[in-house]
């Protein structure tokens, strides 16, 4: 087989450390990006819009709440997922209980 960019794949190589992580060569901001973008769906642009006609900056305080969830969650995690070489939840899952379990998080 070979790969689209023309170089014979190698065997020895972890091909999901490749797709997941781009093969660790994408630059911070497009990974926070990727995210944020993931993040963001219909009920951002129109239920929060309507949420927050209806009741006023309440709804804006809650999303800044989860920013700052989410950052103390990242600070908390990232040094697990970084030291034990981790790319996805159901690998984390699948080293810390069983690989069923690793399975029932997919």
């Amino acid at each position: 087989l070979v790969e689209p960019d023309g170089d014979d794949p190698d065997p020895s190589e972890d091909a999901s450390s490749k797709y997941f992580l781009a093969d660790k060569s994408s630059p911070w901001w497009a990974v926070a990006a990727s995210l944020f973008a993931s993040n963001i769906g219909a009920e951002h642009f129109v239920g929060l819009a309507g949420v927050a006609c209806f009741s006023g900056v309440a709804v804006g305080f809650y999303e800044w709440g989860a920013v700052i969830c989410l950052l103390v969650l990242g600070y908390l995690f990232l040094p697990v997922y970084v030291n034990a070489s981790l790319s996805t939840m159901p690998e984390y899952m699948a080293r810390r209980y069983s690989a069923g379990c690793g399975q029932v998080v997919v």
